[in-house]
């Protein structure tokens, strides 16, 4: 699946945190193979439910909530949480069709 961030035309790949979470990354598809991460979109919070994912949309990843939405890689929030200084991380499901 592609996602339009910012200025890159990414890819979005999945895997795994540490602790069994969906980590979520935008691969740019134009951008050299030793440097092609253009963001880590997820963020691990304890916790998450197995089908959810928690969206990093604060600093350098403003804007990718919207983008990921927008491109239906995911639901829209269905809750809320903090961790740290963030009042707000959305959690979302992670849509079938990028399993």
């Amino acid at each position: 699946m592609n996602i339009q961030f910012k200025q890159w035309n990414s890819r979005l790949e999945t895997a795994m945190y540490h602790d069994g979470n969906t980590a979520l990354r935008l691969i740019g598809i134009d951008l050299p193979l030793y440097d092609n991460l253009v963001a880590t979109a997820s963020v691990n919070l304890p916790g998450l439910l197995k089908d959810e994912v928690a969206i990093k949309d604060w600093s350098e990843n403003e804007g990718m909530y919207e983008a990921l939405l927008k491109a239906e890689a995911i639901t829209p929030a269905h809750r809320y949480e903090t961790s740290g200084y963030i009042e707000s991380i959305p959690v979302c499901y992670l849509r079938k069709k990028n399993s």
